[in-house]
């Protein structure tokens, strides 16, 4: 599967959660970039709504991105300016794509 140049239209921005103590011990958490892709918005089928158990106020979405090493589930990801946690991440072709299941914070 090869995915086309122009389909990839949007900027995904991947960060990981840093937690760290302050200068009174408590636990400080930030997020630091680990990497930025273009992707694509992909349509959001119905079972994977029911499947995340997502309330009225989160929303849900599906993205596609070049294959890449260290996407895991529980970073955030933002595109848009807007903040998702993922919640999936589907390997898709020979190392081609990956699809990133995504629910809003």
């Amino acid at each position: 599967m090869t995915i086309r140049s122009g389909s990839l239209d949007r900027s995904l921005t991947l960060s990981t959660e840093t937690q760290t103590r302050d200068n009174v011990a408590q636990i400080v958490s930030t997020w630091t970039v680990v990497a930025t892709a273009w992707s694509e918005r992909l349509e959001l089928r119905w079972s994977d709504v029911e499947r995340l158990g997502v309330s009225e106020r989160q929303a849900a979405a599906r993205y596609r991105i070049r294959w890449r090493t260290g996407v895991t589930v529980g970073m955030r990801a933002t595109v848009d300016g807007q903040h998702y946690r993922v919640r999936g991440v589907a390997p898709e072709g020979r190392r081609d794509a990956l699809v990133l299941t995504l629910v809003s914070e």
